[in-house]
């Protein structure tokens, strides 16, 4: 996550509307990068923004949410 500046907007919105979609839509199997990723494979297709962030690191990102216990700090 080194290449993103610490307060990208485009990836902060990106993480908000993919975390919901994961809690209202597809929880993923379980907390892996791997598992988030196949999950959100939908809602990258059909959310216009998605192409211009990476996806697999949208999914890192979103499992240590998960290891931390979703804590935002």
């Amino acid at each position: 996550m080194a290449d993103r500046p610490p307060h990208d907007p485009l990836f902060a919105l990106a993480l908000e509307r993919a975390e919901a979609y994961l809690q209202r839509a597809r929880p993923p199997a379980d907390a892996s990068p791997e598992a988030i990723r196949r999950a959100l494979e939908p809602w990258a297709l059909k959310t216009r923004f998605a192409s211009r962030v990476d996806l697999d690191e949208l999914a890192r990102a979103l499992s240590e949410r998960a290891s931390a216990g979703g804590d935002r700090s």
